[in-house]
């Protein structure tokens, strides 16, 4: 029976139905068309007439293996499943460029992005326009904008929020850093360090900074169970506190300590010869 049709031998060309299968060889046993699929290939549907259709490398319903899906919006490359694309966040330029991009976990779900920007850019209203500034947007887990607060002549270095959905940014200023009305003003050095503390709802919370006679800024911040913790680095001498430090080589290092309403715990500054 070699067209499977339960006829026996009805003529020597009828195996060509069966033969004739994508990415396959067939023979017809007991009336049923049997495959064997070409080097590379599944047969993940059980059906003769699609024949092997399956590419384990790259079918994202059948990556690896058969029934092997990849979650819906992935794709499937060399038989592994790559990322989806649930939602994408678009900030358009009307000039000028995006300088940094820092992304943030949020405890409710989503993300805090840090949107630095060198020129002129909106977003739900919200508008960044200086040769020096950044964006911070709160994206819900659906991918929609939940809140926008934007801070011009400043650069963020890094971000962290706490258990609450608090905002901690640090970075630097150039020579003054607006935000929610309030000012920050380098007042000695070429440029002076930032901490920026906003809200689960963005609403403005704390802005200090620190300045050093040469330069200074903050390049990391963390949270622990007093408060949060930021790291920097500083040339010339600066004030910590109090207490007067000098870079011991061209700059040294720093950790402060805050509680949660902005007093300082503790601080440590180390140094050597050269850069640290």
């Amino acid at each position: 029976d070699e067209d499977c049709d339960d006829v026996v031998d009805d003529e020597p060309t009828a195996s060509a139905w069966c033969r004739a299968r994508a990415n396959a060889s067939g023979f017809c046993a007991g009336g049923s068309c049997t495959l064997t699929c070409d080097p590379g290939w599944l047969d993940c549907d059980a059906l003769a007439d699609t024949g092997c259709e399956a590419d384990p490398t790259a079918d994202p319903g059948n990556c690896g293996g058969c029934g092997l899906a990849c979650i819906p919006g992935s794709w499937c490359r060399d038989s592994e499943c790559g990322p989806s694309t649930a939602w994408a966040l678009d900030v358009p330029l009307t000039a000028g460029s995006l300088t940094s991009m820092l992304l943030v976990g949020h405890p409710a779900g989503g993300v805090i992005a840090v949107i630095g920007i060198d020129g002129s850019a909106t977003l739900e209203g919200a508008t960044v326009t200086l040769p020096f500034g950044f964006m911070v947007v709160r994206v819900a887990r659906d991918g929609s904008v939940v809140w926008v607060v934007t801070a011009e002549g400043a650069f963020a270095t890094d971000a962290t929020a706490d258990a609450s959905g608090a905002l901690h940014v640090v970075g630097f200023v150039r020579d003054e850093m607006r935000i929610a009305g309030q000012v920050l003003r380098r007042t000695t050095g070429s440029i002076a360090a930032f901490h920026l503390s906003l809200g689960d709802d963005g609403s403005f919370e704390r802005l200090t900074g620190l300045a050093s006679s040469e330069a200074i800024v903050y390049t990391s911040v963390s949270v622990d169970a007093g408060g949060v913790v930021i790291a920097g680095k500083f040339s010339g001498s600066v004030d910590i506190a109090g207490s007067v430090y000098d870079a011991s080589g061209l700059e040294d290092a720093f950790v402060i300590a805050y509680d949660a309403v902005g007093e300082q715990r503790w601080h440590r500054v180390l140094g050597g010869p050269g850069t640290d």
